[in-house]
Formats: C-alpha cells, sequence, structure tokens
C-alpha cells in the first residue's frame, strides 16, 4: 500500500498483521526523479508515491511517483528499484514505448 504523508510503500502481511516498508525512508522526500535507482528500495527517496500495480509473473511492483513525474519498479526478489518510465520532467504528452506499455497493460 502507498503511504503518501510518509513517501513509502508499504506491505501487509495479512496472516500475521504486520506492516513492514518496502520502499522509501520516511517523511524523507526525493529531490530528483531517480534517487535511489539501482539500490535496495529502502533506501531510496520517493515523493508520493500512488496508483501501484503488482507483476505477479515478474514478481515486480510498479508506481507512480506523482510528484517526481516519473513511474518506478521494485524488483521484489532483489528488492532493487529502477526507473521504469518518466524523466522527472512534466508533460501533459507522454510517448511511452509501445513494447514497454503493451507488457505492463497486459499483465
Amino acid at each position: 500500500m502507498q503511504d503518501n504523508n510518509n513517501k513509502v510503500i508499504r506491505a501487509i502481511n495479512l496472516t500475521s498483521n504486520i506492516i513492514t516498508t518496502i520502499a522509501g525512508q520516511s517523511m524523507q522526500s526525493a529531490s530528483t526523479y531517480n534517487e535511489g535507482d539501482g539500490g535496495p528500495a529502502t533506501s531510496a527517496k520517493l515523493n508520493a508515491p500512488v496508483s501501484l500495480l503488482f507483476d505477479p509473473t515478474q514478481n515486480k511492483l510498479y508506481f507512480a511517483e506523482s510528484f517526481n513525474w516519473a513511474i518506478r519498479v521494485i524488483d521484489l526478489a532483489t528488492g532493487i528499484i529502477s526507473n521504469f518510465a518518466g524523466d522527472g520532467t512534466y508533460t501533459q504528452n507522454i510517448q511511452p514505448d509501445s513494447k514497454l506499455l503493451y507488457d505492463l497493460i497486459t499483465i
């Protein structure tokens, strides 16, 4: 689940009722769209994570970072975060790679 106020993404274990942070540093806002890419998602700084999408076939979690105008992805097997789309520039005319978009939509 997204926790916008704390700038993190959390997971809830429904069996144990334990909540863990899987991405972001609480209350630490990113200054760039890719801050922390290539490293542990728990060390990355996020800025308003929203709209989570889980891909069970690849064990990846995609989300939009609304104030940094990017889509990021977490490999849940490794815990590594990376940029999926966007370059931190605000635009209303995004032209995504059609293959990547198709793959994302058909998950």
